[in-house]
């Protein structure tokens, strides 16, 4: 949705500048390549990203609901809410990488499962499910005291609100 909204209102200024003599070809050419920058740094393809198979989020919201674990989420200037509450752990410890930069991410997890969750901020608040909140630096969160996890993740928020809660 956002490659149409996007090359949509592209044209559209494109369009206007060129009835009005307005000289907007330099600033629509910047904004195409801030677009591809975006897209290459979260690891699409320009043009072909799909948030249902690259788990990102960019300039929208989504809802991701986890059953079998992919390799990394990202949120950059949207809203997601991440359910790792029924996530498959036959892969022990399964591991999760959730990056939020400029965002607000919600990550619901289950506190039946050991759970260990490694968190890095920077001008950040991520809110944990004990109602502490990290604002800066490195923090480790636990549901469980045990030696063996199911389930690790690790949470990366940059200037974003994450709030990490109980099902």
């Amino acid at each position: 949705m956002f490659n149409n909204v996007f090359f949509g209102t592209f044209i559209i200024l494109l369009g206007i500048s060129i009835i009005f003599g307005i000289s907007l070809i330099r600033p629509l050419i910047g904004l195409f390549l801030i677009y591809l920058g975006v897209t290459y740094l979260i690891g699409c393809r320009p043009l072909s990203c799909k948030y249902e198979y690259c788990k990102h989020t960019i300039f929208s919201r989504q809802n991701f609901k986890i059953f079998n674990a992919q390799e990394k989420y990202s949120v950059i200037f949207g809203q997601a809410v991440i359910d790792l509450s029924d996530i498959d752990l036959t892969i022990k410890p399964t591991v999760v990488h959730v990056k939020s930069v400029f965002a607000n991410t919600i990550i619901k997890i289950n506190p039946e499962i050991a759970t260990k969750i490694k968190i890095k901020t920077v001008a950040a608040s991520v809110q944990l499910p004990n109602d502490n909140v990290v604002t800066m630096g490195h923090h480790i969160y636990k549901t469980k005291e045990t030696d063996d996890y199911d389930l690790i993740v690790k949470v990366k928020a940059v200037f974003s609100n994450v709030v990490i809660k109980n099902k």
